[in-house]
């Protein structure tokens, strides 16, 4: 607002009428107002202007003289009786400098159409447009539309459009408001269709009323810019029209107190003074400036200059990469490179270089003006660029990888001016409107901000503009509203119990502890060094064993956008002791195409995270040979909980009913034997957690195949290397239960010195009481034990155990088979111990066992 009260306060003008009233009751468009161009394109028809032009993709327009530019409004009546698109569309040129309305002009147009079918303002130069209102997406989303639309301009220069797409047309809608005084003045008002075959007798216009009036200019020419293009040469450039005679005079330009150019040359806005005397490198120079419009304002101007070849880092700054030039989509075919002197005065570029990863080659000496630009490119592209703006061909000038290249420029006395490293990652998967992938070539990278606090990264973004890149100019991403990037915590790391570091996926430079919450704990600080990994210092210590959540709110991404809120669980971890952690379950011979797993599971009531643990095979032949050794990432494991290691969670997945998939984690694992092996549980350290010495025989004999059948551990509790522990996993399980308790779970309370249980068992595979548990407490040293099973005939049906040294726990498993390996009879059986010591005393003990037969 500030700005704008500046301009009317600056700004002394007088208005003159340039009104237009059309609403075709006179039955033609040859008079009052008279429209010229394709005429014979056009018909009035019900008192309407209707488009009926030749059935082929084509632009039919009318234009008619309006000197219009403020302070009034434009409004008219339309109706397309289609729903548009890019190659159906209408344009109503409320402001032109050209009554060609299809050659390159300059003015102001509103769009009916496109592909956002939007009704919008644009701004066009030469053949380049820019939006600068953006209608309210899909209003013109249907097979028939008729509207009008009203567009308003102040004295100044400020835009309101204005839509009515109602049934009765009662009712105007605001699409938006814009400042833009970058065309005060107008020739023309027209209409331009854009139609393909099908659509050539379907535009149809009404009503049109033009109220602006004429900008009369009565304030003084102003100096936009300056720029020292050679040692002896200085363009002047000015925001308007100048006296021609006046501007020629050399007496009009005195440098250094009496020196004046030898030449003068004027053109479109543009004073270039010829001296006799170069300037002097590093040296200041005053030039006092007199100009006069073609109304006979005056205006004194005088400003320093400074032709300089030593600058800061980044005085001089690269701006925009053409680096993939095919497909073109309207530049030349060649790579560019453009620099921009962001400084205050104009540098001189004796011998400065530029270099990507290969090679490094010598700028021909030239100037960068304050604030302008430089194309770089090859001497053969020169021609081309030329055209867009001030360009220097360099011999040699290095071949631009299209997947990323390292630049650098340097000045004359080899001091880096700035330097980057792009890759296709910075085009962000953007696509142009044809669906195109801007990373795949003809769209250049941009920078965003002259000096931006985050990486290059989020500084760069593709080209917008309709040809693929903006040479020599500003770049058409600088006023381009980029979405907001996407933002979640990649890691948290518990650093001390009161301090976290926090990883996030992108850059967020304005974050700090008024962002950040954590669940039942306050947060004394935030910092960062990078802008991604965050130091959280916590008011008090976490409690080992429990979850938090870490919120993130209103937080700006680095290119000024908010962020949607995000959040993270992070869990607080306990170290285990050896007892805590066990393995449980191994599948060492997977079914073809399948994969071998290993379950551990949690006894204790910590949360335990198993980053940096070891998993190791040994020879079993040479159990101090390492086979296979490998380092777990980052695991969790609940307490009382299971969790599965696998190279191919996908095969376990198709393999097995896995009722808890997040239990498992897909890494490397060793190559299992299939025969027998042994496999360890490690601390980082090295120690060892738990061990298993495990053997293809322990599967139940019964087996047809044991392809992809698992071994399950029976009780947490009884040793790992017992084979009395372990039992194939169950038929109706699947063979398998990664992530769930094992299918032959039994838990042994051990309470009596003689057990066996259960009393009844029914081994069918079905994971129900498959076997019994033979168990013996509280063994002697030197004792040893012969435990036999026999039928109720005395007969002797199953020998468990011969002549086996006691410890101080002992178990043994019957699954039902005879010593034949054959399934034994229903029934009732005796399990007769013997126990004798080393004195030659001898104990006996005898329980009961029925093998059953499974209820249907």
């Amino acid at each position: 607002m500030k700005n704008v009260i500046c301009l009317i306060l600056c700004l002394v003008f007088t208005v003159l009428h340039a009104q237009i009233v059309d609403d075709f009751s006179d039955g033609d468009f040859d008079l009052n107002p008279g429209w010229e161009g394709n005429i014979d394109s056009f018909e009035v028809i019900g008192q309407q202007l209707h488009l009926l032009a030749p059935a082929n993709t084509s632009e039919s327009f009318l234009f008619t003289p309006s000197q219009g530019a403020v302070d009034g409004f434009w409004e008219f009546y339309v109706r397309m009786d289609f729903n548009p698109s890019s190659g159906n569309r209408t344009l109503v040129y409320l402001m032109s400098d050209s009554n060609d309305l299809q050659a390159p002009i300059h003015g102001y147009f509103v769009l009916l159409g496109n592909t956002e079918d939007e009704v919008s303002l644009y701004r066009q130069t030469g053949i380049s447009s820019t939006k600068i209102i953006d209608g309210q997406d899909d209003l013109l989303d249907r097979s028939l539309n008729q509207l009008k639309v009203k567009v308003e301009r102040d004295a100044v220069g400020n835009f309101t459009l204005f839509v009515d797409t109602s049934a009765n047309l009662s009712g105007y809608q605001l699409q938006g408001s814009v400042f833009d005084d970058s065309y005060l003045s107008s020739n023309y008002f027209g209409v331009l269709c854009d139609y393909t075959s099908t659509r050539s007798d379907k535009f149809w216009f009404d009503d049109f009323e033009v109220t602006t009036q004429i900008y009369v200019n009565q304030s003084p020419p102003k100096l936009l810019m300056h720029e020292v293009t050679s040692l002896n040469r200085v363009n002047l450039y000015f925001n308007e029209v100048l006296d021609s005679t006046f501007a020629m005079q050399a007496l009009n330009y005195l440098l250094l107190g009496n020196s004046t150019p030898d030449a003068v040359n004027y053109q479109n806005q543009q004073v270039t003074l010829t001296f006799n005397q170069g300037f002097l490198n590093n040296t200041s120079y005053t030039l006092k400036v007199q100009s006069k419009d073609i109304q006979g304002n005056l205006s004194d101007t005088t400003f320093q200059f400074i032709l300089q070849d030593n600058y800061a880092f980044q005085s001089v700054i690269i701006n925009e990469i053409y680096a993939d030039e095919t497909p073109s989509y309207g530049m030349p075919a060649y790579e560019f490179v453009e620099i921009r002197n962001i400084s205050g005065d104009t540098i001189y570029l004796e011998d400065w270089k530029i270099a990507d990863a290969i090679d490094t080659v010598n700028i021909p000496n030239d100037t960068i003006y304050p604030l302008g630009f430089l194309i770089l490119c090859k001497t053969t592209a020169f021609n081309d660029y030329v055209s867009f703006g001030r360009c220097k061909g360099v011999p040699n000038f290095p071949s631009l990888n299209n997947t990323g290249d390292a630049l650098k420029l340097f000045n004359k006395y080899d001091k880096i001016m700035d330097s980057l490293s792009y890759k296709t990652s910075w085009y962000a998967n953007e696509v142009d409107d044809l669906g195109r992938a801007k990373k795949d070539g003809g769209y250049s990278l941009e920078r965003i901000s002259q000096a931006s606090i985050c990486s290059d990264l989020y500084n760069w973004f593709p080209s917008i503009h309709s040809s693929g890149a903006s040479p020599g100019t500003s770049n058409s991403i600088i006023n381009y509203a980029f979405p907001a990037l996407d933002f979640f915590v990649e890691e948290v790391q518990i650093d001390n119990d009161t301090t976290l570091i926090v990883y996030l996926n992108n850059e967020a430079p304005f974050l700090n502890e008024q962002n950040i919450s954590i669940t039942n704990l306050g947060i004394e600080q935030a910092f960062s060094f990078n802008y991604r990994e965050f130091f959280v210092l916590l008011d008090r210590a976490l409690s080992l064993g429990n979850t938090y959540t870490i919120s993130f709110t209103n937080v700006i991404d680095c290119r000024g956008n908010p962020v949607p809120d995000f959040s993270y669980e992070f869990y607080s971890f306990e170290l285990p002791n050896k007892e805590d952690l066990v393995i449980n379950e191994i599948l060492f011979n997977p079914r073809t195409g399948g994969s071998d797993y290993l379950e551990l599971y949690n006894k204790s009531d910590k949360l335990i995270n198993l980053e940096g643990f070891q998993i190791l095979e040994y020879d079993p032949l040479d159990p101090s040979t390492v086979m296979d050794q490998l380092v777990l990432a980052e695991c969790i494991i609940q307490a009382h909980d299971y969790l599965v290691l696998t190279e191919d969670s996908t095969a376990i997945f198709s393999n097995y009913r896995v009722a808890f998939p997040e239990k498992i984690y897909q890494q490397a694992l060793p190559n299992f034997a299939d025969n027998e092996s042994v496999v360890t549980l490690n601390f980082p350290d090295g120690s060892v957690i738990d061990s298993l010495v495990y053997h293809k025989s322990w599967h139940l004999e019964l087996l047809d195949i044991q392809d992809g059948v698992s071994l399950e551990r029976i009780d947490p509790i009884v040793s790992t290397n017992n084979p009395n522990n372990w039992q194939s996993a169950s038929k109706t399980s699947g063979y398998g239960t990664p992530t769930s308790r094992n299918s032959q779970f039994f838990e042994n309370d051990l309470a009596a010195k003689v057990s066996v249980l259960p009393e009844v068992f029914t081994p069918n595979e079905d994971g129900y009481k498959d076997f019994c548990l033979i168990s013996y407490l509280e063994g002697q040293q030197g004792e040893i034990a012969t435990i036999t099973i026999y039928n109720l005939m005395g007969q002797e049906v199953k020998l468990i155990a011969q002549n086996h040294s006691l410890g101080q726990e002992n178990i043994w498993k019957w699954n039902g088979l005879n010593n034949n390996f054959e399934k034994a009879d229903v029934g009732i059986y005796i399990v007769l111990f013997e126990i004798f010591d080393l004195t030659g005393k001898k104990q006996r003990h005898q329980e009961k066992v029925v093998l059953g037969t499974p209820l249907n």
